[in-house]
């Protein structure tokens, strides 16, 4: 259905999330983030269910994102973007301290 938040990393990297629409849901939902760098997708991230933020770390090595279900909980999780690799995960309701990478994600 579409694409929204694209952003460019410092490094060259660029990214966007995807919107589609799902049977139970009026709305299109970002149910993947594309990464794509020098003509080619170098990493496809998908939903859990959906995205709502996103951003670009340690100058385009990293990528920080919010998601989860529709309605609810969100989870923020930092990977490394050349493996996909999960370096941490966070919650809002897990009473721990904001770690800084989740600044750029909202509330």
């Amino acid at each position: 259905m579409g694409i929204e938040d694209a952003q460019v990393a410092p490094d060259g990297t660029a990214g966007w999330l995807v919107r589609y629409k799902v049977d139970t849901v009026e709305h299109p939902v970002a149910g993947k983030l594309i990464l794509w760098r020098a003509g080619r997708v170098i990493q496809t991230f998908k939903g859990v269910p959906s995205f709502w933020n996103w951003s670009f770390e340690a100058k385009g090595q990293q990528v920080a994102y919010r998601g989860g279900p529709l309605h609810g909980m969100t989870v923020c999780e930092l990977r490394e973007v050349s493996s996909g690799r999960l370096i941490a995960k966070w919650d809002f309701e897990s009473g721990s301290k904001r770690p800084p990478w989740t600044a750029g994600l909202g509330n």
